[in-house]
């Protein structure tokens, strides 16, 4: 089968590496699926590159914020034209109905909308918030046949409250995320000092969403020798964070940026933080840090959606005094409910979506 994905930003979201994971899935288990992209300028050129050398087609448009919803009609109305797609499936929220209704006006038998997230991604005016919004809402609802979210609130949110959808969650593959390094975990507790130490991380996108500010008052005010910080990932906000660091001398945080082995990080983290502002629809580094190690506490806001929580998730609102309060009184849970995440399961039930008109 013949499948396109369109996504916002190629290598930039969740919604990468839930399909990533299961494009392994089929190649490592022999399967006749033929994926193909489509994303927007902006995309990560290195998993672009990836992709185009294993011989998988990946079609890069001009910035979707640049494309107007006529323009983008006729240049997806193109594509389908010269490439016999047996289903197209969408991972760009409210826009999405525009890939939708030129999939069925192609005649595209399995349409698949695929929301990611709880909140708008870009900045909208009010205006497109009482009248756009809920226009793109009924006619995603009119042209998709198949309408999935990766947790309840996603779903909710795009296709609204009453709409029927199926929750299929990010599939991982539990036995590569649990495999760590000891070697290289030696290393850095020797290269960090971290004996005897309250490690805390964050892992994500530096943006205001992912909420890196949020951590650093915390770091602020646990700045003795007994707390370290890390902040792995790199992002639009990572010059801002690292300029304040240095300003106010905190010398207890440790910018790592981008790394291979997050695995090992992870593996050491006492407390993994998840201060979202908005817009989480299922934090895979959640349920992986759970998954990794389970002498970890995970505080999130409350913002996040509790299908993320395996048993060691807190959801407090974003106060200060109340996240040290849940650093200095850590108690952990029994983890449960790991297979509902093993991607041998997820990865049957996205690849069913296809076979079904």
């Amino acid at each position: 089968m013949k499948i396109l994905h369109v996504v916002g930003h190629l290598g930039k979201g969740g919604d990468t590496t839930a399909i990533l994971n299961i494009l392994d899935y089929i190649e490592n288990n022999g399967l006749n699926y033929n994926f193909e992209f489509l994303t927007h300028k902006g995309a990560n050129e290195e998993v672009i590159k990836k992709l185009k050398d294993k011989g998988i087609n990946t079609i890069v448009l001009e910035n979707d914020a640049a494309i107007k919803p006529l323009k983008y009609y006729k240049e997806l109305k193109k594509i389908l034209k010269n490439n016999k797609y047996d289903a197209i499936h969408l991972h760009t929220s409210f826009q999405s109905f525009v890939g939708l209704y030129a999939a069925k006006k192609s005649k595209v038998k399995v349409r698949v909308c695929h929301s990611h997230t709880t909140n708008v991604q870009r900045k909208i005016n009010l205006l497109k918030k009482i009248f756009y919004l809920p226009i793109c809402r009924f006619l995603i609802n009119c042209f998709a046949t198949h309408k999935v979210s990766c947790s309840i609130p996603a779903g909710k949110f795009l296709f609204g409250k009453k709409a029927k959808f199926n929750v299929i969650y990010n599939g991982l593959n539990i036995d590569r995320i649990q495999k760590t390094e000891k070697n290289k975990i030696d290393k850095l507790i020797k290269e960090y000092d971290l004996n005897n130490r309250v490690i805390i991380g964050q892992v994500g996108n530096f943006n205001e969403n992912k909420n890196q500010s949020f951590t650093l008052e915390l770091a602020k005010e646990l700045n003795t020798k007994k707390y370290i910080f890390f902040l792995l990932g790199d992002g639009p906000m990572y010059s801002t964070i690292e300029d304040k660091i240095k300003k106010e001398k905190m010398n207890n945080i440790i910018l790592t940026g981008r790394v291979s082995d997050v695995n090992n990080y992870m593996s050491l983290f006492d407390f993994l933080l998840l201060p979202t502002k908005y817009g989480e629809g299922l934090p895979v580094t959640l349920i992986e840090e759970q998954i990794i190690n389970n002498n970890c506490e995970c505080i999130a806001s409350r913002i996040v959606t509790d299908e993320a929580n395996l048993g060691n998730v807190k959801y407090l609102e974003l106060n200060k005094e109340k996240w040290i309060e849940q650093i200095n009184n850590k108690k952990l849970e029994k983890i449960k409910d790991i297979q509902k995440f093993d991607i041998n399961t997820t990865a049957k039930e996205w690849l069913l979506l296809y076979e079904k008109e």
